[in-house]
């Protein structure tokens, strides 16, 4: 299992959001604070386990002091998905 950093896009591999692209803005001992800019938004991240994921992207976004955007997030994920059109599954 690699070990995912605030900034990298992760994919779900795990649950009923399995194949869908988040951003992780935040992280715990156990858990990773997951955001897709449209419905995981910022102020409400999704909270999924560690093993319940898979690394797609490191370090997609700089590291923010000041945070995230859900636009910023958005625009990100929509770039990769369009780069990576062959993979655009986990």
């Amino acid at each position: 299992m690699q070990k995912q950093n605030i900034g990298d896009c992760v994919c779900a591999i795990a649950g009923h959001d399995k194949d869908v692209f988040y951003i992780v803005i935040a992280e715990d001992a156990k858990y990773l604070y997951l955001a897709d800019g449209v419905y995981k938004t910022v102020a409400h991240p999704k909270k999924k386990s560690k093993k319940h994921i898979q690394l797609i992207a490191a370090q997609i976004l700089p590291i923010s002091t000041s945070g995230y955007s859900d636009l910023e997030i958005k625009r990100v994920l929509k770039q990769l998905k369009i780069n990576n059109s062959s993979k655009a599954t986990c």
